[in-house]
């Protein structure tokens, strides 16, 4: 038993929950950043902001693997 997708449709809904997933995390992130830099939590900004920016590639990252999944599957 696999625990990764067994054909193309649900490697690319798994991809697109990455995204949303990421995405969601990335807001949360962005506004820790913004509250930690309002009480000037500096060790806390920079963890925020080291979470947000990895979110953000994560994003990216499972927005190619969407594309190319739609461009092979048409």
């Amino acid at each position: 038993m696999s625990l990764l997708p067994s054909d193309g449709a649900s490697e690319l809904h798994l991809e697109t929950l990455g995204v949303f997933v990421h995405g969601i995390l990335f807001g949360l992130h962005a506004l820790g950043l913004a509250h930690n830099i309002r009480k000037r939590k500096h060790l806390d900004i920079l963890m925020h902001a080291s979470a947000a920016a990895y979110d953000l590639w994560a994003v990216s990252t499972h927005l190619r693997s969407v594309n190319s999944l739609q461009v092979s599957s048409d």
